[in-house]
């Protein structure tokens, strides 16, 4: 973590030992280049085994996934598994799995930003662009953790829209850099 910036801020690299496999399951895919057949969404990859792990992740170029392995969640399936929703799974039942998949893809979209506003410390920003940059971590990083609720109401309230605007004040920094 940048220094300054705050210190809730989670893990933004994966760690699929301590996920669900989420990953698996959530979103679709279409048969071509970079997956070796199409997947409809909220059904699990025929790969993933009983224990949430890829069968084939050793060779999985060779099997004709390459997405899945240049894939990197970025936190956003271990922070589902252990904070939204610790001791449940998505096998609990189909409402659960379609929650959980709604879930996760506002949590990508949260670690992404993350990601992004910590990259940003690197930028020549003035005190008013560093002040929107903390902000923005503030918020997309909350003291007490996200539940799903909270991301709901969140994407609601347009905290994805106000990220982009704000990052969107920093391209005068990024011209300078």
């Amino acid at each position: 973590m940048a220094e300054g910036d705050p210190a809730q801020i989670p893990a933004l690299s994966a760690d699929c030992s301590s996920c669900m496999g989420i990953c698996c399951v959530a979103p679709s895919f279409e048969k071509g280049a970079e997956f070796a057949l199409s997947k409809p969404a909220l059904t699990p990859c025929p790969h993933l085994n009983d224990k949430d792990r890829c069968k084939i992740y050793r060779n999985l170029d060779w099997h004709g996934f390459a997405a899945c392995g240049a894939f990197d969640c970025k936190g956003a399936g271990q922070y589902l598994t252990q904070v939204v929703y610790p001791g449940k799974h998505w096998r609990d039942g189909p409402a659960l799995k379609a929650e959980m998949a709604e879930t996760y893809r506002r949590l990508r979209r949260v670690h992404d930003l993350i990601e992004v506003f910590t990259l940003a410390k690197s930028l020549p920003l003035d005190e008013r662009q560093e002040t929107a940059r903390q902000t923005a971590l503030i918020s997309l990083a909350p003291e007490d953790g996200w539940t799903a609720e909270g991301l709901i109401e969140a994407e609601a309230a347009g905290l994805f829209g106000d990220m982009q605007k704000t990052l969107r004040s920093f391209q005068s920094a990024y011209a300078r850099k």
